[in-house]
């Protein structure tokens, strides 16, 4: 059932904060939170999903937490500022309120203008301030909403659950076998982004403005968050995203080298990190396949993630098995 924006308008503006919203509009549902803009106080609202949610992720609570936290940390990483946060009292489910902050975003499929009509020096700028950003958040240490520091077996492990959810045996086989690896350490504990793709960063010019979508992060092993990032950019096992296969934007070998410098740690080892956080990706696109085939989901984009569960579980299996011939 569709939510009744007049309504969640109507309660929103008894808030002094919200008291100048004129709609509620949708810009996402997302896959483990609904995202609208209140037009007229320009805030961004985060609620949970009325759906079975994509991910395993943080609460909306948690995630508003978060945010504060590591906005308070010595030489942050950009993050929204948290206005309002409510545990249910006023619509009846936990939401939190944050400032809108203007930007332009990665495609995750497609090039924007923005980023293809530069020079290659503007996308050297934004290359760098993207790095900075990763290498300050593993700069972070533990913070308490996060919990307790999980190892990357443990990491892997959320994971296996859900592709066993989702009932993806190749999968799960593939897990298993990384699973029987040591997993390279970088040193203590730190923040983990959990999801630091090029696409969960909003740009102003070649400055990175925010970084947004914490709801997979986690006190952990750093190395975690450089293997998912390295996804992104071509290796001899798979090409580069679109948007990160355009002239200026840093190679991997020089974003290994940059994260290494700014954060003091060794990246020896990050290629177990990189096989695990595909199993990760993998194991997202099979879940929201089941879903949708099992009804439990109507997000027609799920329905159409078949081909790219093959493909990512192919790519594991194949990254997995050169751990093992190393």
């Amino acid at each position: 059932m569709d939510r009744n924006l007049h309504a969640l308008g109507e309660a929103l503006r008894l808030l002094p904060e919200a008291a100048a919203t004129t709609a509620v509009v949708p810009l996402s549902t997302g896959h483990s939170n609904e995202t609208y803009l209140l037009e007229g106080a320009d805030l961004i609202l985060r609620l949970p999903p009325r759906a079975e949610p994509l991910l395993e992720g943080l609460g909306v609570l948690a995630q508003a937490e978060t945010m504060r936290v590591v906005a308070a940390a010595d030489n942050p990483p950009p993050v929204p500022r948290i206005i309002y946060v409510d545990n249910g009292s006023l619509i009846g489910t936990p939401f939190f309120l944050m400032e809108r902050i203007k930007g332009e975003m990665f495609g995750d499929y497609e090039v924007p203008d923005w980023l293809s009509t530069p020079d290659d020096s503007f996308r050297d700028s934004l290359s760098a301030a993207y790095v900075g950003a990763i290498v300050d958040v593993h700069n972070v240490d533990p913070i308490e909403p996060f919990g307790a520091p999980v190892t990357p077996l443990e990491e892997l492990q959320r994971w296996r659950r859900l592709a066993a959810r989702a009932g993806n045996h190749e999968l799960l086989e593939i897990m298993d076998r990384l699973s029987k690896l040591p997993a390279p350490v970088s040193g203590p504990p730190s923040v983990v982004h959990g999801d630091p793709k090029p696409g969960n960063a909003l740009w102003d010019g070649s400055r990175l403005a925010a970084l947004l979508d914490w709801e997979m992060g986690y006190n952990g092993e750093p190395l975690g968050d450089l293997g998912y990032m390295l996804f992104f950019f071509a290796s001899d096992d798979h090409p580069a995203f679109p948007s990160c296969d355009v002239p200026g934007i840093w190679n991997r070998e020089r974003i290994v080298a940059a994260w290494e410098e700014g954060t003091g740690r060794s990246a020896s080892g990050v290629a177990w990190h990189e096989a695990a956080a595909i199993t990760k990706i993998a194991a997202i696109l099979s879940h929201g396949k089941y879903l949708y085939d099992s009804g439990q989901s109507t997000d027609e984009r799920m329905g159409g993630w078949g081909e790219h569960v093959s493909y990512t579980v192919s790519l594991s299996r194949a990254m997995t098995t050169s751990l093992f011939a190393d």
